[in-house]
């Protein structure tokens, strides 16, 4: 069926739409770190109490990512389909930003814990709003094969400043002007980055499309049985859920088993990270010569035989050339898990004849936040194997808890997407052995 589409936008910087994610992840990768160990550890909530709130928070953001990039999809104004969403979440997210870190101190535990509960499903819920719409501008406004390479490997790149900025510097933060000063700094930049994209960004008008909305479950249902799109979300939340565990568990990790100050967390976070940006272009040009999925299959394996070291490790030297070569990992899953999902929309798009990027992400974003109920459930198994209920009660061996906590836990979860991802290697290679794009250059990205 023919349609007319809205003509591409006119102004396409990739800087500028890098700093909508930059602004985006700057607070958001702190509130991913440190809001366990603030609530849990600082104020002592008790751990339970904290698994339970990230529990209903994972249900309910996880249940509501596809229904906002559904929203986002029919959305018809004049001044386009995301750019609305795009204004109104810049003022919801910067009240969740500040209020999350800043409770009343006169509360009590129950009261903490609802200030807790509101506030994280409040903050997951505009961060849906604000993902959802800002990942479904990507393929829109950068139209050609050169200029995606190009934009993602900028976007990637201050998603990776942002990742060092709000994880490893937050503990330098925090030490000095308490966890308050901290998300209110990481507020005030986040957003000020966040408005710098939208005032850049233009969306055209959106004119009458012939073909009507797709319906919701249909749409569901069809990617639902594309069982190399089933792979991919399940490796996406094996991924999710290891990377997650090791960013929470770092500031836990270094405070137990290696008896580092706070201030030193951010040693641990940035010999990560200082591997994670170069390794970007690494697993760029190993991608060229294994094809992505093969590539990511490598960066899981990699990442999950890095965290052996942390099980023995005592020195700081030790736990930070551990942590380098962690980093390499991480910087792999990161960049190719984005690479294979997009064989997998474009193989889609060629069958389907329709586009449905927004549902791609929607659908994957929904096992990203149900990674958050097994994250949560994680802390509750130090409760009942090593007695560890919060900061107040660490109970016998802490130690011990907290290298189970980042060296099993996640080890065994990587084990499984391993398995998994050659699995959907085969899959790929069976369904669509002509169609697979070759991966740019390093130079093609840095042009």
């Amino acid at each position: 069926m023919s349609q007319k589409t809205p003509s591409v936008l006119p102004r396409a910087n990739p800087w500028r739409y890098a700093l909508g994610e930059f602004g985006l992840s700057l607070p958001g990768f702190a509130i991913g770190t440190y809001l366990v160990f603030f609530y849990s550890d600082v104020l002592a909530l008790p751990v339970t109490l904290v698994a339970i709130a990230r529990a209903i928070n994972s249900v309910w953001d996880g249940l509501n990512d596809p229904i906002f990039a559904h929203l986002s999809d029919r959305t018809r104004t004049r001044w386009g389909r995301r750019r609305p969403w795009l204004w109104v979440v810049l003022p919801l997210n910067l009240i969740a930003w500040l209020a999350i870190w800043a409770p009343p101190r006169s509360l009590d535990a129950q009261a903490l814990f609802a200030w807790f509960l509101v506030f994280l499903l409040f903050s997951e819920t505009v961060a849906t709003m604000s993902w959802v719409n800002y990942n479904a501008l990507f393929p829109r406004v950068f139209t050609t094969e050169a200029q995606r390479v190009r934009a993602n490997a900028i976007r990637k790149a201050l998603g990776q400043v942002a990742l060092i900025g709000g994880i490893a510097l937050s503990p330098l933060l925090y030490s000095r002007w308490g966890f308050a000063g901290m998300g209110a700094v990481w507020a005030g930049i986040g957003s000020l980055a966040f408005l710098l994209f939208l005032l850049d960004f233009r969306e055209e008008q959106e004119v009458p499309v012939a073909e009507a909305v797709p319906n919701f479950w249909r749409n569901v249902g069809d990617l639902l049985k594309n069982p190399a799109y089933r792979l991919y979300l399940g490796i996406f939340m094996l991924s999710t859920l290891a990377n997650t565990l090791l960013m929470a568990g770092m500031p836990f990790y270094a405070k137990y088993a290696l008896d580092l100050a706070e201030g030193q967390t951010s040693l641990l976070f940035g010999a990560v990270f200082v591997t994670a940006i170069p390794g970007v272009a690494l697993w760029i040009y190993l991608t060229r010569r294994w094809r992505a999925a093969r590539a990511w299959q490598i960066a899981l394996a990699w990442l999950m035989l890095a965290l052996l070291p942390l099980s023995a490790v005592r020195s700081l030297w030790g736990s930070l050339l551990t942590a380098a070569v962690i980093g390499l990992g991480l910087s792999g899953g990161m960049v190719l898990g984005d690479v294979v999902l997009g064989q997998i929309i474009d193989d889609d798009a060629r069958r389907h004849g329709q586009p449905r990027e927004a549902m791609f992400y929607g659908l994957a974003a929904v096992l990203a936040r149900l990674s958050g109920l097994l994250n949560a459930q994680s802390f509750v198994l130090l409760t009942w194997l090593f007695g560890y209920v919060s900061g107040e009660q660490p109970g016998p061996n802490p130690d011990a808890a907290f290298r189970f906590f980042m060296v099993v836990i996640p080890g065994i979860v990587l084990l499984l997407a391993v398995g998994m991802a050659g699995w959907l290697r085969r899959t790929l290679s069976a369904a669509q052995p002509a169609s697979m794009t070759p991966i740019a250059s390093v130079s093609d990205v840095t042009e």
